[in-house]
């Protein structure tokens, strides 16, 4: 029986097999993906409340890249008000808006308050809120043991005295965040009040997104240092006694373009 011609073909074929063979693409040097689940640790975590603020700070105050909307600004050379495009950062007025409502709060809770100073700083972007109402009550609070009432509602998340819904409010601030946010998108954040019933004043700084504590400055402010003049205990410089929020902002936290 002839084969010659199969024997050709199988000849053929055969170089054809080994230049495919060797055409194939190299193997990647990434290893295998495992089938294997990811660990629990891994796929599920807790964050603090502040550092949940810190990774979503559009659930709190916005969000921290700048827009352009038609708004209601003040003119000063005509003395009213009129509409014009603004390019602003949501996250930023938001925050200014916090530490201005809480001054706002002590004009209902205090009728002899009468003055409201805000300065701004445009080269340093320091803010600085001051009123010359009743300052906050500083004592221990009574659950919080080792804790002023002052750091309490300055420094601690979900505190503050607007939580009781029998009441009609007319005030801000009624979720325990407020001051707590300003102070957690600050470099630096100072209060400074004075309790007159208590004849006392307090100070506390709080740095570094409300990482870095300091220790409460207390002291007693007797009636005729209520000037702060002169080198007095008081330093706002207020003919009354005062409540001062000052804050530096965290612009890479608060303003991204």
């Amino acid at each position: 029986m002839w084969r010659a011609p199969l024997q050709v073909r199988v000849a053929r074929v055969q170089p054809m097999l080994s230049r495919l063979r060797s055409s194939k693409p190299a193997r990647s040097s990434k290893p295998a993906r495992s089938s294997k689940p990811a660990p629990v640790a891994d796929e599920y975590g807790r964050l603090t409340p502040v550092e949940h603020v810190l990774h979503r700070p559009g659930m709190y105050v916005g969000s921290p890249s700048a827009r352009s909307e038609l708004m209601w600004v003040y003119e000063r050379a005509s003395e009213r008000m009129v509409q014009r495009e603004v390019r602003y950062v949501p996250a930023l007025y938001k925050i200014f808006d916090e530490i201005l409502v809480n001054a706002l709060d002590n004009r209902q809770r205090d009728k002899k308050t009468t003055r409201l100073d805000v300065t701004i700083d445009g080269s340093s972007g320091e803010l600085c809120v001051r009123n010359n109402g009743r300052g906050i009550p500083v004592r221990k609070h009574l659950d919080e043991t080792d804790t002023w009432v002052p750091e309490l509602v300055m420094g601690h998340m979900y505190t503050g005295s607007n939580f009781t819904d029998t009441e009609d409010k007319t005030v801000g601030g009624r979720h325990g965040l407020g001051a707590k946010v300003a102070n957690i998108f600050s470099k630096r954040f100072e209060i400074e009040t004075l309790d007159t019933k208590a004849q006392t004043l307090y100070r506390q700084e709080w740095r570094d997104n409300m990482s870095i504590r300091g220790e409460p400055e207390v002291a007693i402010c007797r009636r005729p240092d209520w000037g702060g003049r002169g080198g007095g205990l008081l330093h706002l410089g207020l003919a009354r006694p005062s409540t001062r929020i000052t804050r530096s902002s965290d612009s890479y936290r608060t303003m991204r373009g």
